[in-house]
């Protein structure tokens, strides 16, 4: 089958005003594809704007700037990635990220400003300067989702806006099971207040390892990249542990767990299509860059590392001091 993932995304504008597709965090080969897109010519012309789960929207005035071409220094604009507050202490410091943000301005200095493509970071406004214990930070993380949509509804779809929507597939999943609270997933919360607006586009990285052969034999038969509609197609029935099994959470206490084990939800209930860019074991990482850039910075560091959980900081601390 041949696949023309760019062309087929851009072609879901034309029924919904946000499209949804996740982001595979650190994978190059992700990463990759939506640089792909925003330089396709077809998406400026559809798409007003990215908003992006890995950016901290106190650094919402930055960014504006940058993509714009504006001058910023580097020392701000890392803010936007580092201090994203879902990827703990650390925030995202993988190449992939600034690359994605460079790609963005590169292509809006060749566009007349009416077609320029902003990008609106999803992630609450959390000023760690002022964080000085545990429940600073879990005010922000309770909030993610629903300040995700509150910046999607407010920015795209009461202005009649259309845009690309960046974020983990946990919280694009169109339906929810225990253990997880319905109705609080970022596409669950606009889907009930704008129903229809939203087209999901979920991402293969893995696969239960009982379905593995199985599955992974059929997708052998698609070109990279392609966008494979669910519905009515032989992925709709399969249990979403089949794609998405396998993985573990890591809870606050440090114990992990498998959140498909006792998932009885098709793939589509999740989503509406699964972006292929080739098996699993293809699939490459944009590792963190995990050294401080100054003395400032492993100072902050330190401190995030200690407020973030003091039970993990001596592991965290050994990669900062390595």
């Amino acid at each position: 089958m041949a696949g023309d993932g760019v062309r087929d995304l851009v072609d879901r504008f034309d029924t919904h005003p946000i499209v949804a597709l996740g982001e595979m965090h650190g994978v190059e080969q992700g990463a990759r594809f939506v640089e792909d897109l925003v330089r396709d010519l077809r998406f400026s012309e559809n798409v007003d704007a990215i908003v992006v789960e890995f950016g901290n929207a106190r650094h919402q005035a930055i960014c504006d700037a940058y993509v714009a071409g504006g001058d910023v220094a580097s020392t701000e604009l890392r803010q936007i990635w580092q201090d994203f507050a879902g990827a703990g202490p650390w925030g995202f410091r993988a190449p992939i990220y600034p690359r994605f943000f460079a790609t963005v301005r590169e292509v809006n200095q060749t566009l007349p400003a009416k077609r320029r493509t902003r990008v609106l970071l999803g992630d609450p406004p959390l000023d760690w300067s002022s964080a000085r214990t545990w429940q600073d930070l879990a005010t922000a993380l309770e909030d993610r989702d629903a300040h995700f949509a509150r910046v999607v509804e407010s920015e795209v779809l009461r202005c009649g806006k259309r845009a690309l929507v960046l974020a983990g597939a946990y919280h694009l999943f169109k339906a929810t099971w225990p253990p997880f609270t319905p109705g609080t997933g970022l596409v669950q919360i606009l889907e009930r207040d704008h129903p229809g607006s939203t087209y999901v586009v979920l991402p293969h990285d893995n696969l239960r390892p009982r379905d593995r052969v199985a599955i992974a034999t059929k997708l052998a038969t698609y070109s990279v990249p392609l966008l494979a509609h669910i519905a009515g197609s032989w992925i709709d029935d399969l249990p979403a542990g089949a794609f998405l099994g396998g993985r573990t959470l890591t809870k606050m206490d440090g114990s992990t767990y498998d959140p498909f084990d006792t998932c009885e939800r098709r793939m589509g209930e999740l989503g509406d299509a699964l972006l292929y860019l080739g098996p699993f074991e293809t699939l490459t990482s944009s590792p963190d860059d995990l050294h401080p850039h100054d003395e400032a910075d492993r100072a902050e560091l330190r401190r995030r590392i200690a407020l973030w959980d003091p039970r993990l900081a001596a592991e965290d601390l050994a990669a900062l001091d390595g």
